[in-house]
């Protein structure tokens, strides 16, 4: 007769196992340092839209270069009320919901930033096209910075935002513009295996500090029950000497008694 395989008992006290629970920080971590970062990016892409309208003003045309930045702008201020959304939830938070909600985010932000970055490669020079690759090298590092956590979300935002002028620049030009979109496709692969290294290292490091939180909780609660022990050892120790001394007295009143009946 076959027996069913031994099925492990969940905890008595209703919690998902530890090792779910650690997951659980981790992940939550890993989001609060997501979007702890995304404020100071979407500000710090509106300082990056007012520098670029005065540079590309003279080389992409009006009606195309306006609607281009006011996108890239209104992204920024949807990603910066997207933070103040997050941080008013309470917690626990559906980690799901949160990270398809930042990710979303992440992936039109490299859109945006992508198709803008062909259309200025379409309208400028080599100079121009240059000043692209620049603006994208510097984007792309500023935004490793504030994704770290995930390189999932960072593959996200790099793929759609290098990739479109990177291949552009490769298939349509001169070998200068070739060799400019090469090694913006280069840069990005860069920060890929940057972004990859940055996930597992910091993903190691939170493994390390919650195991660290668990075990002063441990060791706080194995003192607060030595604490206990030892109080319960004093107290039992103090009304046993209690005992001891009413039984001496007893003793010395029977000794007294009998001395005088001899007497």
């Amino acid at each position: 007769m076959k027996h069913p395989p031994h099925q492990p008992h969940p905890p008595q006290d209703g919690r998902p196992p530890q090792g779910l629970r650690r997951a659980a920080r981790i992940q939550t971590g890993r989001l609060d340092l997501l979007y702890a970062h995304l404020r100071g990016e979407s500000l710090g892409v509106l300082l990056f839209v007012a520098l670029l309208y005065p540079a590309l003003r003279p080389v992409v045309p009006p009606l195309q270069l306006m609607p281009w930045l006011a996108l890239v702008a209104l992204l920024a201020v949807a990603r910066f009320s997207l933070v103040h959304a997050y941080w008013r939830q309470k917690r626990p938070l559906d980690l799901g919901v949160w990270y398809r909600r930042f990710n979303a985010a992440t992936l039109a932000a490299g859109l945006a930033w992508g198709t803008g970055a062909v259309l200025v490669a379409r309208f400028g020079g080599p100079v121009h096209q240059m000043f692209l690759a620049f603006a994208l090298w510097g984007l792309g590092a500023a935004v490793l910075s504030g994704m770290a956590a995930s390189a999932t979300s960072f593959l996200l935002f790099l793929v759609p935002a290098f990739a479109p002028p990177g291949l552009w620049l490769c298939l349509n030009g001169d070998p200068l513009r070739v060799a400019i979109g090469a090694m913006t496709l280069a840069f990005g692969a860069l920060l890929v295996l940057t972004a990859r290294r940055l996930d597992r290292t910091l993903t190691h490091s939170f493994q390390l500090g919650i195991e660290n939180t668990d075990l002063i909780e441990h060791l706080a609660a194995t003192r607060q029950q030595s604490d206990r022990a030892r109080t319960q050892i004093e107290t039992t120790n103090a009304a046993l000497g209690k005992e001891v001394r009413e039984r001496r007295r007893a003793e010395d009143k029977i000794r007294s008694s009998e001395t005088q009946l001899r007497s």
